[in-house]
């Protein structure tokens, strides 16, 4: 959604720049000052900019239909960013990869129930296989009986049986090497879902990471290309007061800064949607680091 705002938001002032632009070439034709050729370019830019804003339009009404939906409530309007950028990296220079990772796989739920089912299924695997293993028990028994007559004293006989009972299995049908099978694949499947969750995670984490730690360093360079896109517009605009330059000159340092303005932004916007994931993914979202993302809109 705010992609589709700065979107809108840059062509309507593209558009107004262009607009002024064509009354400007009008005036100067009409005044025998200028050019056939500078009036048609500058109305055919027009008229394909409207086309963009009309599109614009139509794809933000559509994206405040879908999050009206997602929210539950009616939303007619959404802020665009601000154009300037954050001065200051987003992570702290010792919140580095590694640092991401192990808070990622603190706050994983799913790794420790993983980790807990593997644990439960080598368990099984284990007893599974000892059922082919021989047993050795001790057994004891004590008896004891009591004889008494009346013409004779009475007689207790007490009786002590200790023994060792050792059973050896020889052969159950294949019961056991069936149950030791579907034990063993009980756990490589465990296995296999761990390193599956592990790795997801792992590329989560480092995309997300990558893309606020190399984001800002594009960011950089393409505030580097917005001002240099600006000083070369007023330059083809000077150039055209004095005769030198054309209204197509004009038309192109436009689009240049535009676009670089578009790439800034959306580029920022793409680094906030990494800085919020990685938060997210790792387990240390706060309100504090949302008031941040909030502030940097």
């Amino acid at each position: 959604m705010a992609q589709v705002e700065n979107e809108l938001k840059l062509t309507s002032q593209q558009k107004a720049s262009i607009e002024g632009l064509a009354k400007q070439s009008k005036r100067l034709y009409e005044a025998g000052e200028g050019t056939i050729t500078d009036l048609e370019e500058a109305q055919a830019r027009l008229d394909a900019i409207k086309a963009q804003e009309i599109e614009a339009q139509a794809r933000r009404r559509a994206a405040l239909r879908k999050l009206s939906g997602r929210a539950g409530i009616a939303v007619s309007d959404i802020q665009p960013m601000q154009e300037p950028s954050p001065a200051n990296a987003l992570l702290a220079p010792e919140e580095d990869l590694d640092y991401w990772m192990l808070k990622a796989d603190q706050a994983a739920a799913e790794l420790g129930v993983s980790r807990a089912t593997i644990k439960v299924a080598e368990a099984n695997l284990k007893l599974q296989k000892s059922a082919h293993y021989p047993t050795v028990a001790l057994s004891g028994r004590m008896a004891r009986v009591d004889q008494s007559d009346i013409n004779e004293l009475s007689q207790r006989q007490s009786t002590y049986y200790v023994g060792v009972v050792v059973d050896i299995p020889i052969y159950q049908g294949g019961g056991v090497s069936a149950s030791s099978e579907k034990a063993r694949s009980a756990l490589e499947s465990a296995r296999s879902s761990y390193d599956a969750q592990l790795q997801q995670l792992t590329e989560d984490v480092e995309a997300n990471y990558l893309g606020v730690v190399a984001g800002f360093e594009k960011i950089r360079a393409l505030i580097t290309a917005v001002r240099s896109s600006q000083i070369a517009l007023t330059s083809a605009e000077k150039g055209y007061q004095a005769g030198v330059r054309s209204t197509l000159d004009i038309l192109d340092a436009q689009q240049r800064l535009f676009s670089a303005r578009r790439d800034l932004l959306d580029t920022r916007l793409a680094v906030l949607q990494s800085y919020v994931n990685l938060h997210t993914r790792t387990g240390q979202m706060t309100r504090s680091k949302l008031e941040r993302v909030q502030g940097l809109f």
